[in-house]
């Protein structure tokens, strides 16, 4: 393991533990046995520790979920495939998305940005077989936005 995945894998633990707010980037370099301008010679910010830990955990399984689920052309398979693997694969097995999701407001618009594209594929995929599926008559006329979210 390479010292920035080291970081990334303590800072992780410690903002599970006791919330980001709550864990100073000197606490993080104390538990490393660096200094805070060690841990700034890997990460600039925190909100960059953060949006790596987001974005780690994006590659790491949720696009390879997202990109099989949209190769899918059956509705009805493509949804019940991203619900099941999404489940399965990143909520119950991924520790950062517990960081992810509730921390996304932390971070500068632009990482925001990059965060949202993701989210919105998501959230088309899932509103786009609903809407497949509205349309082939197999489920009734639903609110597809609210459905999507939900």
């Amino acid at each position: 393991m390479d010292r920035r995945e080291e970081i990334y894998e303590t800072a992780l633990k410690m903002f599970i533990e006791d919330g980001y707010d709550n864990t100073p980037l000197s606490k993080i370099a104390k538990s490393l046995n660096l200094t805070k301008a060690g841990l700034y010679h890997y990460f600039s910010s925190k909100e960059e520790l953060l949006f790596t830990i987001h974005t780690h955990s994006v590659q790491a399984g949720f696009i390879s979920i997202l990109d099989a689920a949209e190769q899918i052309d059956c509705p009805e398979e493509r949804l019940k495939f991203f619900i099941e693997n999404y489940t399965t694969q990143t909520v119950t097995k991924d520790p950062s998305v517990k960081i992810s999701i509730h921390e996304i407001n932390k971070l500068k618009p632009e990482y925001q940005k990059e965060i949202k594209k993701i989210w919105k594929r998501t959230f088309e995929l899932v509103r786009g077989a609903l809407s497949e599926l509205e349309s082939l008559g197999r489920i009734k006329k639903i609110n597809k936005t609210f459905a999507s979210f939900a």
